[in-house]
């Protein structure tokens, strides 16, 4: 019984630790022409910050405040990010930047900018700690009140304050709709993917913990040769390195 509480408690946290968080897009600013929108994705280890804004002038997101006190700070212009913090109503320090930048373009009036950091940041004094969970971000924003990249102050009409909600990928549930039949099996193990999935990698463990077989599940319909197995429960965990992970439990007559 203790190993087998071991192995679920070991394929539970390999859940735990496929499982996304998303916030979806964000619109933080609707202004025509100078909208603004971020959307936050974390996995177990990062963050993916993809962000909108007006490509002429710079903008700004700060994370975890709904002030310029104090807290993270992140502007976004032709050169990318900068990553700085808050020090009152002046021009925002100048931080360690700890953002990669994937990708820096511009489409119309619209810069787009995707950068992704470790979830916990290796130089955290002011830098927000993102978590892997359902979490409502306290951000603010801000815009130059003019088209220039230069560091101003933005005006009373161009900032703002905002929540980002993260929620679990709802991608994530796709793996919640597995079918495994027939349940006892004899002979053949089949497997029913949902059509938005596959390579979908799969291991066998008896309820000693020792892993059977592994492979990976390239079709729809997929069939597993059990007929050798010996009679008993078995787990089935299911794995896919972006929409999360799965186990079930089956029987073999």
């Amino acid at each position: 019984m203790k190993k087998i509480t071991l192995l679920l408690v070991s394929l539970l946290g390999m859940l735990v630790q496929a499982q996304q968080f998303d916030s979806g897009v964000v619109t933080l600013s609707n202004t025509s022409g100078l909208a603004i929108t971020a959307r936050v994705q974390t996995n177990a280890s990062t963050v993916t910050l993809t962000a909108t804004g007006p490509s002429d002038r710079w903008f700004a997101i700060g994370f975890g405040t709904q002030n310029m006190n104090s807290g993270d700070c992140l502007i976004f212009s032709s050169a990318g990010i900068s990553d700085r913090n808050f020090i009152g109503f002046t021009t925002p320090s100048t931080d360690i930047n700890d953002w990669t930048v994937s990708s820096n373009t511009v489409a119309g009036s619209i810069r787009t900018i995707v950068g992704t950091r470790a979830l916990t940041s290796p130089n955290p004094t002011g830098d927000y700690a993102f978590s892997n969970s359902a979490t409502a971000i306290p951000v603010v924003w801000a815009r130059s009140e003019t088209a220039t990249n230069t560091l101003a102050y933005h005006g009373g009409s161009n900032r703002g304050s905002a929540t980002v909600n993260t929620t679990l990928n709802s991608e994530l549930f796709s793996m919640q709709e597995i079918i495994l039949f027939p349940n006892p099996a004899n002979e053949q193990l089949n497997i029913q993917l949902p059509s938005v999935l596959s390579n979908i990698d799969y291991q066998i463990f008896d309820l000693s913990g020792k892993r059977i077989i592994s492979g990976t599940l390239q079709n729809l319909e997929n069939s597993i040769d059990v007929n050798s197995f010996n009679q008993g429960t078995y787990l089935l965990y299911l794995s896919h390195p972006e929409m999360g992970s799965l186990t079930k439990l089956w029987v073999k007559n």
